[in-house]
């Protein structure tokens, strides 16, 4: 069993080039292409064969071709610039769409095994020559796919790059348990891999829903070491210390950050230089450009009640 996680890459958490984001746009239109072309191949080949792994298959493929869809639109709406209303833009539709993205897989896993149990059932007969030649071709569509798609750098790119993964599985295992078919007379095969093949879209659908939820729920990224940043602003010789402190992630590629400064009586740098100190480091220590940093002197008092 294949595990494949997916995570924010915190060490680029700038906002990704203008070149970057053509380019992936590109590799998702060649990819959709490719997948949709895949799934009208299963559907009829499942059709025609009886192969229940090859329909399975086929349901993960319009699964796959949705995500990518959804990938290519957010792609093109999350970067769009901000508004009065959505002062951060619309970064968060990726992470919707990654989210709507495991979502249905889940749902694609219990159509899967309700079916497969039939056949447990009540076996039916399989045109295996069929079934091999439209998997061997979903083998080569999801391995272009999957090149175009390698190395990501959008959350949900990286979402739709495991959908495609998972398909090159399901294919591969369709090709082995087709071959025994010929061989032995084990018709349990196609529904046992139709099973399998859930269970691989289930790993991958499971990661993914938590990933987006993490983002929509503003946890810390994981490889950002929170405590860590807070003792490198602590150290700093011109602060006291340091409350307020936030960390989350508003999309994949931008993790920002919030936190009060309180300077020590009478610092030896004026606030904007503490300022830009503190910017600086952030950035160049840590990779995260978007701060929200406020400046305290240490005889500031909060408002413990509504300021006016």
């Amino acid at each position: 069993m294949h595990d494949h996680s997916t995570h924010i890459d915190t060490e680029k958490v700038a906002k990704a080039s203008p070149d970057e984001i053509r380019s992936e746009k590109r590799r998702l239109s060649y990819a959709i292409l490719v997948t949709a072309t895949i799934l009208v191949a299963e559907v009829i080949g499942g059709l025609l064969s009886g192969s229940l792994a090859l329909l399975s298959d086929a349901g993960h493929m319009f699964v796959d071709s949705l995500a990518l869809v959804l990938s290519f639109v957010a792609l093109n709406v999350s970067r769009k610039s901000g508004s009065e209303q959505y002062t951060f833009g619309l970064a968060r539709v990726e992470i919707l769409a990654a989210l709507l993205n495991g979502v249905t897989l889940l749902v694609v896993c219990s159509v899967i095994v309700y079916e497969a149990v039939q056949r447990f059932i009540d076996p039916v007969e399989i045109d295996i020559t069929m079934m091999l030649i439209v998997a061997g071709i979903g083998i080569a569509a999801n391995v272009v796919s999957a090149i175009l798609l390698r190395n990501a750098s959008s959350l949900n790119v990286r979402s739709a790059f495991l959908h495609v993964l998972g398909d090159l599985l399901s294919s591969i295992g369709i090709v082995v348990a087709g071959v025994m078919m010929l061989f032995w007379d084990v018709p349990w095969l196609d529904p046992a891999l139709s099973i399998a093949i859930a269970v691989i879209i289930l790993f991958s659908a499971y990661r993914l829903v938590r990933e987006a939820l993490n983002v929509l729920m503003e946890k810390a990224p994981g490889n950002v070491d929170v405590p860590k940043i807070r003792k490198a602003v602590e150290e700093l010789e011109f602060v006291e210390n340091v409350h307020d402190f936030h960390v989350w992630s508003i999309s994949s590629g931008m993790v920002a950050l919030a936190c009060h400064v309180v300077l020590v009586p009478e610092p030896s740098v004026s606030p904007d230089e503490a300022l830009r100190t503190l910017d600086s480091l952030m950035e160049r220590e840590f990779g995260i450009s978007h701060t929200t940093i406020q400046i305290e002197s240490s005889d500031f008092e909060e408002c413990t009640e509504p300021c006016t």
